[in-house]
């Protein structure tokens, strides 16, 4: 009688698991995932700086929806952007160190953008605290030029506007792992007075 009475232990404790699943999900548990913005003013601005590269599809070559996802190959900090200083292009490939020259901290605004080219799933933190995003998917054309996405396109890329509103001065880092082969994790930071 033993075996019976454990496995009527089990479906109970399975059914409590259960219900307090579907609890949660109708008291309004927390669901909700980053949405994509397609038209921010600030994306559409930075995206015309980006500098032209090779493109992530190549001419001719045959892409379906079923394909894989490009990994990733590079991220960076593009920019900065606060109701204090404005807007601060920002070039990471010069040699470090890498921080502002404009007195960003401290607003209600303060927004630092990264760009990714290919997939990867990414997070940031700002002074040890974790950050959200608004992401816009951007792509290239044949020439490597890149554009803010149209519905259909395939996408090479994100930009990422992370939240980093109401902080003082203090140092933003950013990490990136591809979401295909190789599995490679990118990080940018940059010091933000």
């Amino acid at each position: 009688m033993k075996y019976g009475n454990d496995m009527n232990k089990i479906a109970i404790i399975a059914f409590g698991m259960a219900f307090s699943t579907l609890a949660m999900a109708e008291n309004g548990a927390n669901t909700t995932y980053p949405a994509v913005i397609f038209n921010q003013d600030l994306s559409q601005k930075l995206i015309k700086l980006l500098p032209k590269t090779a493109p992530v599809y190549k001419l001719g070559e045959i892409t379906t929806l079923m394909a894989p996802a490009p990994a990733l190959k590079s991220m960076r900090v593009i920019a900065v952007d606060s109701d204090r200083a404005g807007l601060e292009t920002y070039n990471t490939e010069n040699l470090p160190p890498y921080e502002t020259q404009k007195q960003h901290a401290g607003g209600a605004r303060l927004n630092v953008v990264t760009v990714e080219v290919g997939f990867g799933r990414a997070y940031a933190k700002y002074n040890g605290a974790n950050l959200s995003s608004t992401d816009t998917a951007i792509c290239q054309d044949w020439s490597g030029i890149w554009r803010p996405c149209q519905n259909g396109e395939l996408v090479g890329g994100w930009m990422r506007t992370w939240n980093a509103a109401g902080r003082g001065a203090g140092q933003f880092e950013s990490w990136s792992t591809s979401l295909n082969m190789p599995t490679n994790t990118y990080h940018a930071n940059i010091k933000v007075h």
